[in-house]
């Protein structure tokens, strides 16, 4: 039977594994968007990940066992304070995304016209 430590270990490299092609991806968006209405919206939502992940890294390597206190404490705030960062853009991307399928100039999201055209 495998060791709790092991599986924990386990655990933390797949999520850092997924955090990581979630990086690799959120770039790729970011230099793909060039001045389009849905350009603001999805680069914060990636810059949010990209920090996210930042954040994930230093929780992993501030955990680590046989790093000194000082270095570790000092990775784990660093990780929170990204963490907060990374919210933040993706709160703001996500509300810049709502304001951009919710205007009434764009049009994206049509209204119904009739009241049968509510029902599925």
């Amino acid at each position: 039977m495998a060791s709790y430590g092991l599986v924990l270990t386990g655990i933390n490299i797949v999520a850092l594994l997924v955090t990581l092609g979630m990086t690799y991806y959120a770039i790729k968006l970011v230099m793909k968007f060039r001045r389009g209405m849905l350009e603001r919206p999805w680069r914060h939502i990636s810059f949010g990940a990209i920090s996210l992940t930042a954040a994930g890294i230093m929780f992993a390597i501030g955990s680590a066992i046989g790093i000194p206190a000082l270095f570790s404490s000092a990775l784990l705030y660093g990780g929170s304070i990204l963490s907060v960062i990374g919210g933040l853009f993706l709160l703001l991307g996500l509300r810049a995304e709502n304001q951009v399928w919710t205007s009434k100039e764009n049009d994206i999201v049509s209204e119904p016209r009739r009241k049968d055209d509510l029902t599925v």
